[in-house]
């Protein structure tokens, strides 16, 4: 076995005789030597079930110390992991296996048997005290596909991970990441952030999300040790206030919750990224007094992309500058800026995975990302718009949804709001809104038409009005798009107003 493709050996050295503390999971904090200690454990199983160079590895269900540790177990094999989105129903969960082609699963149950005959070659590791200690404490089976044979990863660099896109307008695709790509975002988020070593960096982020995974091995290349953690208002609030807690990862609606909570940043907390959705101005105004980062990233992109610091008082609605080693390029400019932003990075993805062992590669042009997002330039920070895909073009006049419902939620009758179009024989697509109201407030279509009016122009003022008592949303707090426009395309209304 080549030692280049064996990635997880660049971490032996932080990690293998390590006494530093690198994770908090509830009550138990984990050494960087118990995590590779287990790792080797992890990989001793793996390679029995025919794990080597190019396979792929499905986790599902597992507890983090579990699932980090089958990590670097698999990464000692020279293979990639691949976790199973915790939420999905067993009926989906077996189809994005059957896409997968593992060379092995590894879950807890009841996940394990609900997988049913996806399964075959049984083989259960010990559950007693000594065995969880070493990551062992699941059950791994061979992948057993209608005599297909299990999937060989092939690209440029080693991959490490495999993860399901979080994107709210579509069903996930699985990013194919490598080594190389999440070692230079580490060190782009490290030198951008400037808080590593000591404390601890509170993230309530689902591990089968990159985010949650980046903060995780920052953690296991010297930065702050990953709190890892459910959240909850009260948790949050009191792992924030922690007196040895530097930084945290929240999404808007985590943050929410805590300002309703009355949870107060710690002495110690420097740095708390706001990211995976729109961050209202609102919102940030109602947060004075914390260090908020808000941040634009994505999976494709091993997390951040760019990142706004508090001291660098950066524009209301921008994400800040990009990071160290990140190209940005905003193309196909329209008559106000907005543009798709296209990447260039190390941090970038090999490519999408595929029904064949090829990556599909088709979202690059001449080495560079285009990502579907539309943004601007405001100054040297990038503000994001929304998905290429999101954008209302009605009567010939693009609308931004983000734009509208940043007015909607800045109205004191409003909570929050989503905004989409839907499709009208005469205008093209009309603007509507799906509205939560406050506690109390009355249904007024007029008086938060004539707000859109008066910031935006008459071309954005929503024609169609629902009532929901919540936006849906994905378990990271991302609107479900594709779920706002079911509900508001079953609306009646006329066109939309002009001037």
């Amino acid at each position: 076995m080549s030692h280049d493709l064996r990635w997880a050996e660049a971490l032996r050295p932080a990690l293998e005789g390590s006494a530093r503390v690198v994770l908090r999971v509830g009550d138990q904090r984990v050494t960087g030597y118990e995590v590779w200690r287990s790792g080797v454990g992890w990989a001793e199983a793996l390679r029995a079930d025919g794990v080597d160079e190019g396979s792929l590895v499905v986790a599902d269900d597992l507890s983090p110390t579990t699932l980090l540790s089958l990590w670097l177990g698999a990464g000692l094999c020279g293979a990639a992991l691949a976790p199973l989105h915790q939420r999905w129903p067993p009926p989906r969960k077996r189809a994005v296996i059957g896409f997968l082609r593992p060379q092995v699963v590894v879950a807890c149950e009841p996940s394990a048997s609900s997988l049913g005959e996806s399964w075959a070659g049984v083989r259960a590791e010990q559950s007693d005290e000594a065995a969880l200690r070493r990551g062992l404490g699941a059950s791994s089976r061979r992948w057993a596909g209608d005599g297909e044979t299990a999937r060989r990863l092939a690209a440029p660099r080693p991959l490490a991970l495999c993860l399901p896109t979080s994107g709210s307008t579509g069903p996930p695709k699985y990013v194919a990441l490598s080594w190389t790509a999440l070692h230079a975002a580490v060190e782009g988020i490290e030198r951008h952030l400037g808080v590593s070593g000591g404390g601890w960096w509170y993230t309530p982020l689902p591990l089968y999300h990159i985010g949650g995974l980046v903060t995780c091995l920052r953690a296991f290349l010297g930065g702050p040790a990953a709190w890892i953690a459910p959240f909850s208002p009260a948790g949050g609030a009191l792992a924030l206030a922690d007196e040895e807690t530097i930084g945290g990862s929240l999404v808007p609606t985590m943050l929410v919750r805590l300002l309703e909570a009355g949870a107060s940043p710690g002495p110690g907390l420097r740095r708390v990224l706001v990211g995976g959705g729109p961050f209202p101005r609102r919102l940030r105004e109602r947060a004075l007094g914390w260090p908020l980062c808000p941040t634009y990233g994505m999976t494709e992109a091993c997390s951040q992309i760019a990142t706004a610091l508090p001291e660098h008082e950066p524009h209301p609605s921008a994400s800040g500058a990009p990071l160290p080693g990140v190209e940005v390029r905003v193309v196909d400019v329209d008559d106000g800026g907005v543009g798709e932003i296209a990447l260039r990075a190390a941090t970038l993805f090999e490519g999408y995975l595929s029904l064949t062992d090829a990556l599909d590669r088709s979202a690059f042009r001449d080495g560079w990302f285009y990502t579907g997002d539309l943004g601007r330039w405001r100054g040297a920070a990038l503000e994001v718009i929304c998905r290429r895909v999101d954008r209302i073009v009605t009567g010939g006049e693009n609308v931004s949804p983000a734009e509208v419902e940043g007015v909607l939620e800045a109205h004191p009758d409003i909570s929050e709001a989503s905004v989409a179009g839907v499709d009208d024989p005469v205008w093209g697509q009309r603007v509507a809104a799906l509205v939560v109201l406050r506690p109390g407030a009355l249904w007024s279509p007029d008086a938060w038409a004539e707000a859109v009016r008066a910031e935006i122009g008459g071309h954005a003022v929503p024609r169609v009005w629902r009532p929901c008592e919540a936006l849906p949303r994905t378990p990271t707090g991302k609107v479900e798009r594709n779920q706002v426009r079911e509900a508001l395309g079953n609306s009646s209304a006329g066109g939309p107003p002009r001037g």
